[in-house]
């Protein structure tokens, strides 16, 4: 949960102890959490039960986000967009976390973001994509 959104709402944490781990005071820690969640689960394996995944289906995604995030230049949808539609996308290393008795803390490796797939950007960023671990 976004604390400085929350608390411009009205939203008060006084049941939640300071630090919790679904806090944050940082914007794009949510985004990615969306994306993850979101894009890659849930929509992931709709496309991928309806046999969309590698027919089109990110493409119809990545239009309908466009369509609905990215329509007004400069609002706040239009950076969400652009963060969704990163060359890459970080995604839990749950294994290496549970081997390093990581539980508050994370090990992300920087993976091709899927949502990009139909595009023409996919291929070039296979070819050039290296992995990168990152602790946070």
């Amino acid at each position: 949960m976004h604390v400085p959104t929350l608390r411009n709402h009205g939203v008060r944490f006084d049941s939640l102890p300071p630090g919790a781990a679904t806090l944050t005071d940082d914007l794009q820690n949510v985004w990615s959490k969306v994306h993850h969640s979101l894009l890659q689960n849930h929509v992931g394996l709709l496309l991928g039960a309806l046999g969309l995944e590698n027919h089109g289906g990110w493409a119809i995604t990545l239009e309908i986000l466009s369509t609905v995030l990215a329509s007004e230049k400069g609002s706040p949808g239009e950076t969400l967009f652009e963060y969704f539609t990163k060359d890459t996308m970080p995604f839990k290393c749950f294994l290496r976390m549970r081997m390093e008795s990581k539980y508050r803390d994370y090990i992300e490796r920087e993976v091709p973001n899927s949502l990009l797939m139909d595009t023409p950007r996919w291929e070039s960023l296979l070819d050039t994509y290296r992995p990168s671990l990152h602790a946070t």
